[in-house]
């Protein structure tokens, strides 16, 4: 058992002080996220045709990539978190580290079971798919315990040590690392985050020196999150003028789904590309269309987007594949003409890069009741 769970069980976490909301949980929003992709691979791993040798491969796959991430975020806690504690508590963070050590073990287990039931030969695969759906769900459940735990008991020992504005900042420097590094856990973790931590972590982002962390996570966020979610975010973050500002609008969004934007020519240009979105636009096109210099064209899009023109229309025509794939069921290379890409492989590439993993992938992660979307 890891031992944080087993030191730790003997405290239910029901007495433990400031559980009212007071101070700043360093956990809950990563904790949903992690919550989520766990539960959801196990459904994928449930409902899993072995005898599929291509379904058995993507998730796999996806068991493999669940796996990279949890030993990437468990490293990044003990360089980030645990080295704070234990600058403020020495000797406090030997037991966590311990347990981050035996959750790195069973996380490579994990692995190496998927593996196994990838090069299993078809008579031996069924056996090989129930061992690593029990095996996950005893790590679900370890894991979910030790979470529960790390929000209770563990808190304890943050909150004694760490102002509210200490832990924020070290959650910003951990997030940031995130974004920059694992768009991926972005695709969930945005989701699954209740609109007061989007904006929170969004604003720490925006506020502090790390503007392409900020980039990364608003991209993604504007892919995942339904419209509602992504309007009270941009308003929050002032995207959006609540009060009109002279733009007409109905509602959040008008009709080309754009959303509010103040400078008229920029405008012009967005409603282009949400309702074109297969031309071969350039930032040439696009200003000669806006009757701007590129030069010109390009400050004001990005004082408008917060995002250079042609990473606005990359975001927006994986946005739209991203919806047709898991809507229409159409090929890859049907929705790469859709949306302007020549070809499926390209769309992708483009796929990977913004939303972190390929579209199969992302389609397996869309059923089970996956949050988000747009």
């Amino acid at each position: 058992m890891d031992p944080l769970v087993s030191w730790l069980s003997v405290d239910s976490g029901d007495t433990v002080p400031h559980r009212d909301g007071s101070r700043f949980d360093f956990h809950c929003g990563v904790h949903k996220a992690v919550r989520a992709m766990m539960a959801d691979a196990l459904l994928a791993v449930g409902r899993m045709d072995a005898s599929d040798p291509a379904e058995v491969g993507q998730v796999c796959q996806r068991i493999s990539l669940l796996m990279d991430l949890c030993t990437a975020h468990t490293l990044r806690k003990r360089r980030l978190l645990h080295a704070a504690i234990e600058a403020r508590a020495p000797g406090t963070s030997d037991l966590a580290a311990r347990g981050c050590r035996h959750q790195a073990r069973e996380f490579a287990g994990l692995r190496a079971m998927a593996q196994t039931l990838r090069g299993s030969p078809q008579s031996l695969r069924t056996a090989a798919a129930a061992r690593l759906y029990r095996g996950l769900a005893l790590l679900v459940a370890e894991n979910f315990q030790r979470m529960h735990l790390e929000e209770s008991a563990y808190n304890v020992v943050l909150w004694s040590n760490y102002s509210d504005e200490e832990l924020a900042g070290l959650h910003g420097e951990l997030m940031a690392s995130v974004a920059l590094d694992e768009a991926y856990a972005l695709h969930w973790l945005l989701p699954c985050m209740n609109p007061a931590e989007r904006l929170f972590l969004l604003s720490r982002m925006e506020a502090g020196a790390r503007g392409d962390a900020f980039e990364n996570t608003l991209s993604v966020a504007r892919a995942r999150l339904a419209p509602g979610e992504w309007r009270k975010l941009a308003c929050g973050l002032g995207l959006i003028d609540e009060t009109g500002g002279g733009v007409p609008r109905k509602g959040a969004w008008d009709d080309a789904g754009v959303m509010p934007i103040r400078d008229a020519r920029v405008l012009e240009a967005l409603r282009a590309i949400h309702q074109h979105p297969a031309r071969a636009w350039t930032v040439a096109s696009l200003a000669r269309l806006c009757h701007l210099s590129r030069t010109a064209f390009t400050m004001r899009f990005r004082r408008q987007t917060l995002l250079p023109p042609m990473t606005y229309l990359a975001n927006w025509r994986v946005e739209l594949a991203a919806r047709m794939l898991r809507e229409e069921r159409l090929s890859l290379d049907e929705v790469a003409e859709r949306v302007g890409y020549s070809s499926g492989a390209i769309l992708a590439r483009a796929y990977k890069r913004i939303l972190g993993a390929a579209p199969r992938i992302h389609l397996i992660g869309s059923g089970g009741g996956q949050p988000g979307g747009s």
